[in-house]
Formats: structure tokens, sequence, C-alpha cells
């Protein structure tokens, strides 16, 4: 495809989202399911403009389809949330293969995989140690998931490549890690007792209310 179609579909696709992102904020509960999985919809159809036979792509488009589904659970449905984060999980393997694939030194691929391996194992441990009764499966697999999504973060602007793909991943990430954080803000009472003269308990009871 041309560079400067390539450039008015990027532009298309960020103004489409923007618009998407605000409208989300306006809504009532029924329109914001609606808005939010178009916005992902969205993602995923964005990326077939780019379809090709590279391992780049396939571990890209894999990933997307995954976070419909993930979404259908989490969003739509709201409800069978272990699904929908270990669909995530999925997500966030495929882009970690994507990574590994686009990294070209081959000491930062084991520094990488050691990496990865040992925060993998610490997002086990971690909500052993901490959450001890209330522990479940979802709380294991979303701290998994959120470890696994900070490292694709941090080496994806590590291998950050100098094309608008490359960055828009990257942002993409990013941003998608600032998402998470927030969700996982809001349901940490599920399973931690938050002090009421906390920070913390402000910015959750304080924004609900």
């Amino acid at each position: 495809m041309k560079k400067k179609y390539l450039n008015i579909i990027v532009i298309i696709y960020i103004v489409l989202q923007s618009i998407l992102g605000y409208f989300i904020q306006m809504v009532s509960d029924e329109k914001w399911i609606i808005l939010s999985y178009t916005l992902v919809s969205l993602a995923f159809l964005f990326n077939l403009v780019f379809i090709s036979k590279s391992k780049s792509f396939i571990y890209t488009f894999i990933a997307l389809l995954f976070t419909l589904v993930a979404d259908f659970f989490l969003v739509v449905l709201q409800e069978h949330y272990l699904y929908g984060v270990l669909a995530f999980l999925v997500v966030q393997t495929f882009y970690f293969l994507r990574i590994l694939h686009e990294e070209n030194n081959n000491k930062l691929k084991k520094i990488h995989l050691t990496i990865r391996i040992f925060s993998s194992f610490l997002g086990l441990i971690i909500p052993i140690l901490i959450l001890k009764d209330s522990l479940d499966l979802l709380s294991i697999a979303s701290v998994i998931c959120y470890i696994n999504l900070l490292l694709n973060v941090i080496f994806s602007f590590i291998n950050l490549k100098t094309d608008k793909l490359g960055i828009l991943f990257s942002i993409g990430l990013l941003l998608f890690s600032l998402c998470d954080l927030v969700v996982g803000i809001y349901n940490i009472t599920d399973y931690i007792k938050i002090n009421e003269n906390s920070f913390l308990y402000d910015i959750i009871y304080n924004d609900l209310n």
C-alpha cells in the first residue's frame, strides 16, 4: 500500500478511536457496551489493512482476535471473568511472541526470556502470599496477565521501530496497561481491604460516587 494512503488510514483510525473514546465517557451502560466493543473491533479491522504472511502480522492478528473474545466476556456479557482474563493472557502471549520475533539481538532475547519466566513465576507466587484466604484462579490469572502486559510494554519500547506501525504498537500496549491498571484498582477491594484514610481509598470511592 502506498505510504500516503497508509498515512490517511492511520489518521482516520486515530480520529475514529478518539471520537469513540470520548462518547464512551458520556453515554449510558447499554450504549457504553456497544461503543466499547466497537472500539475494540475497529482495532481488529485496522490490523487487517496490513495483512501479510509475516509472523509479526500473524501474531498480532491472533492477539487481536483473542482480544475480541476476552472483551466479549468482560464487556458484553460482563460475566465469566476468568475466561476473559485467560483470553487476555493468550493475547499477551502472542504479543510477546511478536516482540521476541522482532528482537535482533540474541543476548537481549535470552535476557527477555529469563525475565519473562522469572516474572511469570512471581505472578503465581505473589497472589498466594498476599491474598491467602481470598485467593482464586481469577486473581492469579490477572496478576500473571498484567505482569506479561507490562513486560510487553517495556520490551516493545526497547525494540521500538522507527515506522508508524511500530510506534502505534508500543503506544497501544502502554495505553492497554494503563487501562488495565485502572480496572485493577477498582476491583482490588474484592480481595484486599483498603484503609479508609489511604490515597487509594479516595481514588476508588470518590470517583465511584
